[in-house]
C-alpha cells in the first residue's frame, strides 16, 4: 500500500522524470532489454514539462561524456571505427543528460532507494523460485528433488564447481553473478546506511535476504565488499571504540570462519595461497584465470602505452596476445582484462585511465560533501572500486549502465543544502 500511496504522490506532484527514475531503480536487477526500455522511458519522462529552473547545473558530470569521447577518439586513432561500440557505450552519455534535466531532492533519492530494494527483493524471489522449479522433476509416484547440473558431482561439489541450480550462475538468471552481486550489495549498502526507509523488522529481514541470495550467487568478490560494507559500517557508527574493536573483531573472525567453510571461498583461497602468484598456462577457473589476464594486459599496455589499442580493436589484441602466451582458457573464453583500469589502459591509453580514475575521485569527493548520506555513498564508491578491480565493468551493459547511473547519482549529489540535494 505505501509503494502505491508514493507512486500516487510522484504523479500528483507531477513528478515524471522521478516515477521513470523509480522504474528504472526498480528494473535494475532484471533483464536487460526491461532495464533499457526503462531509460528510455525515464529520458522521456524527464522531458515532460521541463523547464529552465528545473534543469541542473553540475558541471562535474561533464566526466562520463568525456569518457565516451575518449572511446570514440580511441577507435579514430585505431582506425577500427565501430559503431556497435558507441551504442553500447550510451550510457555515458544519457545518465548525465538525466540528471542535468532534473533535480532529484533528498526525498527523491530515498524513494529511488527504496524501489531499488524492492526490485532486488522480488528478482531474488524469483531466482529462488525458478531454482526450486528447475530442481524438481516428475518422476513414477511422485517427484525427485535435484539441483545437480554435474552428474558425476556430490552435492557439495556442485557447489564448488558452480553445477548447481542453487549456487552461482545457474542460480542468477537475469545477469552475470558479478553484476547481480553488485547489485545486492548496493542493496545491503541501503539497508545497513538508510534505516529510516524501511520499518526495523522488514529491514533486518530484508538484509538477512540479501545475505542468503549473495550467499547462493557465490561470487568471491562480492565476499570482499560485503566484508568492506559491514567493516565500514561498524567503524563509522557513534559507539565507544571499545565496542567498536569487539564488533570489529567479532566480524572479521566470523568473515573468516565462513570463508573456510564454503567449498568454492575456500577453494579460491587455497589455490592463491599454494600458486603463490603464479602463472600457470593452463589455468581454468577463478583467480588463477584473472592473473593471466592482467598479465597479458600489462603486456598490451608496455606495446602502446599511451593511445592505447582502440576500444575496437582491443579484445583481437587481447586474443592475439592470449595465442602468443600459450594461455588456452583466456583464449577460449576471449576474456578482457577483467580489471577496469587496465582495461580503460589498453582500449583508450593514459586519456581513457586518467578519466575513468577521475570520475572516481569526483564520485568520492560528491560523496564526502554529502551532509546526509555521506557514509552510503562513500560506500557506493567503494563498491565499485572493488568491483573494478575484479572485473572490466564497462565492457557489458549490466555493468556500465549502473556505474553510470551510480556516478551521476553521487556526483550530482554533493554538498547542496539550497536545493535539499543530499
Amino acid at each position: 500500500m505505501s509503494s502505491i500511496r508514493g507512486l500516487k504522490s510522484i504523479i500528483s506532484s507531477r513528478k515524471y522524470y522521478l516515477l521513470g527514475a523509480v522504474l528504472y531503480a526498480f528494473l535494475i536487477p532484471f533483464p536487460q532489454k526491461l532495464v533499457s526500455g526503462a531509460m528510455v522511458i525515464w529520458l522521456i519522462l524527464s522531458f515532460i514539462g521541463i523547464n529552465e529552473n528545473r534543469i541542473t547545473k553540475n558541471k562535474l558530470l561533464w566526466i562520463l561524456p568525456a569518457l565516451y569521447f575518449a572511446y570514440l577518439v580511441s577507435m579514430i586513432i585505431s582506425g577500427d571505427f565501430s559503431m556497435k561500440i558507441l551504442e553500447h557505450k550510451l550510457s555515458l552519455l544519457v545518465f548525465p543528460a538525466l540528471f542535468v534535466l532534473a533535480p532529484y531532492s533528498r526525498e527523491d533519492r530515498n524513494t529511488i532507494y527504496k524501489a531499488l530494494v524492492t526490485g532486488l527483493l522480488f528478482s531474488g524471489l524469483i531466482c529462488l523460485l525458478y531454482a526450486l522449479f528447475r530442481s524438481v522433476e516428475p518422476v513414477e509416484g511422485g517427484f525427485e528433488f535435484s539441483a545437480n547440473v554435474l552428474e558425476d558431482r556430490g552435492f557439495l561439489e556442485s557447489i564448488r564447481y558452480g553445477g548447481n541450480y542453487f549456487f552461482g550462475r545457474y542460480f542468477s538468471v537475469f545477469h552475470q553473478t558479478v553484476y547481480y552481486a553488485l547489485y545486492l550489495s548496493l542493496g545491503i549498502a541501503i539497508l545497513l546506511f538508510k534505516n529510516d526507509l524501511f520499518p526495523e523488522k522488514h529491514r533486518f529481514g530484508y538484509l538477512a535476504f540479501f545475505l542468503l541470495i549473495l550467499f547462493l550467487i557465490s561470487n568471491k568478490a562480492a565476499y570482499i565488499v560485503l566484508l568492506v560494507i559491514f567493516v565500514y559500517h561498524i567503524a563509522s557508527r557513534s559507539i565507544p571504540t571499545g565496542r567498536k574493536i569487539v564488533f570489529l573483531t567479532a566480524f572479521v573472525v566470523l568473515a573468516g570462519l565462513f570463508a573456510w567453510t564454503n567449498p568454492r571461498i575456500k577453494n579460491s583461497l587455497e589455490t592463491a595461497i599454494l600458486n603463490k602468484w603464479e602463472l600457470k598456462k593452463n589455468a581454468r577457473y577463478g583467480f588463477a584465470t584473472r592473473l593471466l589476464s592482467w598479465d597479458a594486459a600489462v603486456t598490451l599496455i608496455r606495446e602502446k602505452p599511451i593511445w592505447g589499442h582502440g576500444a575496437g580493436n582491443a579484445q583481437e589484441a587481447f586474443d592475439a596476445m592470449y595465442m602468443e602466451k600459450e594461455y588456452r582458457f583466456p583464449l577460449r573464453d576471449r576474456l578482457n582484462a577483467h580489471n577496469q583500469f587496465l582495461q580503460s589502459w589498453v582500449e583508450n591509453g593514459l586519456p581513457g585511465l586518467f578519466l575513468w580514475t577521475l570520475a572516481l575521485v569526483l564520485a568520492y569527493l560528491g560523496a564526502i560533501k554529502n551532509q546526509v548520506s555521506r557514509n552510503l555513498l562513500i560506500v557506493f564508491v567503494l563498491i565499485i572500486l572493488i568491483n573494478a578491480l575484479f572485473e572490466s565493468v564497462l565492457n557489458r551493459f549490466s555493468g556500465i549502465s549502473i556505474i553510470s547511473f551510480l556516478l551521476c547519482l553521487i556526483i550530482s549529489g554533493g554538498n547542496r543544502a539550497k536545493n535539499n540535494i543530499t
